[in-house]
């Protein structure tokens, strides 16, 4: 049997998924590159589509609140059938481990595997974005947990031979609220792993000539543009869409602004329903133009959705699910630096704070920047250049 290299993936929304099947496309030079994530899932079903294996895993048990986000008190009541999964999930891996005999692991985000992998000897990495997230919650019943997961989490990280952070390198990190107060000597920033055909058009094209050639393909002649997309989690995708359809008078006002709004139901036909300044997506196809098209993205704040808008010179409005201490950190950042804000419902406030935005001049300078480290900068590469290493060097 051939080398296989194991990639068991955090499956709560798309953005887990995505950064690992670009880097397991790239691993499959290496070996045969077998995934896991939890059985019905959004994250689950990008994969299954993408050719390689899958293997489900019972969903962890935290209750999601209205948005799509945490909820707490719920989440401690199912929390004695939660240990239940956890423990079911280190047996399921130390099963396939044992099974599979992968000659190392790359987990994004994903605790039992690491644990299984070094009961077993084998070589681990890690994918990860946030490992400390006690400096952003004020309630103290609340904090205490977080600071034991923080604790875990980074001692898992510091476990692994790396810890592979996709974001920017200090002082530039977005996700540098929920970084450890000392970054240990085995991560690495690689930078954000973005979308590939949008890494390839802003590498080779000036991103002002990227934008102007976008808007001219699909038609746009008002003066900005701004573009809607749900969370690929299904509660919040629902909060999202209900919130936007009951603002749709006050878009409609703004006759210089092209509002582009994906519903996010990919399981759909694509069509469009044009309503005056407003289009209306089941979902978009080919997104890249669009989020190239862009002034402004506005969406729930989420690691793709913030590098995408980013390397697509993109201003960002987003919401920040209940008690998502990642989304708030990386919100408040966004906004310190002038590049993007938050907003918490869906009314004509909304449409003030996009409006604001538009005209923030001066971050478009900040974004320019962004937009010149995403040119310079090769994740995937980089990460495949430590895995390979490893591989050589233990001759796996």
């Amino acid at each position: 049997m051939g080398r296989i290299i194991y990639f068991p993936v955090n499956g709560i929304g798309l953005g887990h998924a995505r950064r690992s099947l670009r880097i397991g496309r790239e691993l499959s030079r290496y070996g045969k590159v077998i995934f896991s994530t939890y059985t019905g899932t959004p994250a689950y079903n990008y994969l299954t589509r993408s050719g390689f294996r899958v293997i489900g895993l019972p969903k962890l048990s935290w209750a999601q609140s209205s948005d799509g986000g945490l909820d707490n008190a719920k989440t401690v009541l199912v929390s004695p059938y939660g240990a239940g999964i956890a423990v079911s999930h280190l047996l399921i891996e130390n099963y396939l481990i044992k099974r599979m005999k992968p000659s190392l692991v790359i987990s994004d985000m994903r605790a039992s595997p690491i644990i299984i992998a070094r009961k077993h000897n084998i070589p681990c990495f890690m994918l990860g974005l946030f490992f400390d997230l006690k400096r952003e919650i004020k309630n103290f019943f609340v904090r205490q947990p977080a600071r034991l997961l923080g604790g875990f989490i980074r001692e898992l990280a510091r476990k692994c031979i790396n810890t592979f952070v996709t974001d920017f390198p200090p002082p530039y990190t977005l996700y540098e609220r929920v970084m450890p107060e000392h970054i240990p000597g085995n991560y690495v920033f690689t930078g954000p792993i973005i979308d590939k055909k949008l890494e390839r058009i802003i590498k080779k094209t000036d991103i002002k000539k990227a934008k102007e050639t976008a808007k001219q393909k699909l038609g746009v002649t008002e003066d900005y543009t701004v573009l809607f997309l749900p969370s690929g989690v299904e509660k919040s995708r629902a909060f999202f869409i209900n919130g936007l359809l009951g603002i749709l008078r006050f878009l409609r006002k703004h006759k210089n602004i092209r509002f582009i709004i994906s519903l996010g139901l990919i399981e759909e036909k694509h069509k469009i329903y044009n309503l005056d300044n407003v289009e209306i997506w089941t979902w978009i196809p080919n997104l890249t133009d669009y989020l190239l098209a862009s002034d402004l993205i506005v969406g729930y704040y989420g690691m793709n959705k913030v590098f995408d808008s980013l390397a697509a010179g993109s201003f960002f409005l987003g919401k920040v699910a209940s008690n998502q201490v990642e989304q708030l950190a990386l919100a408040k950042k966004l906004r310190e630096m002038g590049i993007g804000d938050i907003f918490y419902s869906f009314n004509k406030s909304l449409v003030e704070k996009i409006i604001n935005l538009l005209q923030h001049e001066s971050g478009l300078k900040i974004l320019e920047k962004f937009n010149e480290m995403i040119k310079r900068i090769d994740p995937v590469k980089t990460i495949i250049r430590y895995i390979e290493q490893i591989l050589n060097m233990y001759e796996l």
